[in-house]
């Protein structure tokens, strides 16, 4: 299926079919994320089998042609549960204005059978929603509780972070940044700087969720331990001679 770049994708009905569908697009714009990170997920749903596939279509551009899928309302509440739960009351208020919008291709309503299935219809569609914001605010709660839990022990044990190190112990001269890549070279972080296993288990540091990224994942942040705190101390005045250049 092609259509024109005059096609207004958000409210677009497929072929021999009256169901008002969203495409991927609009979905990336109200989620405020990628195009072809909402692709992405839309794919491994399908594959998954908690959604259908749904049709993907060209778009015309004036210079290449973009394609993105129309997906329809029920599954459009999970794509947007999966990738950013706290927008699926955007998605609620952006669906009432598409169909408001768009009456004049719903069905005879003077049917009685008709207007009763699309009540129920609709009905449906509400209470589906309803569960999946209930099921992603438990969530969220639970990830909230997790990452607070996490931040509150570090406090107690008296954890801290490089940028606090560096600036509580005199002989190191180098800023947080230059710290962060000292610590790189001799091995003891990687370049996500997440701590080597080695040193974890020994109790120099500590690598914990502190905040939720963007889609759900976990941001670690790497901390310092007291027994870390005199170990690197130590390490970073022994490899002073090594280290003119960092």
């Amino acid at each position: 299926m092609k259509l024109s770049n005059t096609t207004p994708a958000a409210h677009t009905h497929l072929a021999g079919s009256n169901e008002l569908t969203m495409s991927s697009r609009e979905i990336a714009k109200l989620v405020e994320s990628r195009h072809d990170s909402v692709k992405r997920t839309i794919e491994r749903l399908a594959e998954r089998g908690t959604i259908e596939l749904p049709p993907l279509v060209e778009i015309s551009t004036a210079t290449k042609p973009i394609s993105e899928y129309l997906v329809n309302k029920r599954d459009s509440y999970v794509i947007v549960a999966q990738l950013s739960p706290e927008f699926t009351a955007r998605l609620v208020d952006r669906w009432q204005d598409l169909e408001s919008k768009t009456l004049f291709t719903l069905p005879d309503f003077t049917n009685p059978a008709i207007a009763a299935r699309a009540w129920a219809d609709e009905v449906e569609a509400k209470q589906k929603a309803l569960e999946i914001i209930d099921k992603q605010q438990s969530s969220i709660a639970e990830k909230d509780n997790l990452i607070l839990a996490s931040n509150e022990a570090s406090i107690k044990a008296g954890e801290i972070l490089v940028r606090e190190f560096v600036k509580s112990v005199d002989i190191v001269d180098l800023g947080e940044k230059q710290f962060y890549q000292w610590m790189k070279k001799h091995k003891l972080i990687m370049d996500n700087r997440q701590p080597y296993q080695q040193y974890v288990n020994r109790g120099f540091f500590t690598w914990k969720p502190t905040e939720e990224k963007h889609g759900g994942e976990y941001r670690y942040t790497l901390r310092i331990t007291p027994r870390g705190r005199v170990w690197l101390a130590a390490k970073y005045m022994s490899l002073l001679d090594q280290d003119f250049t960092i």
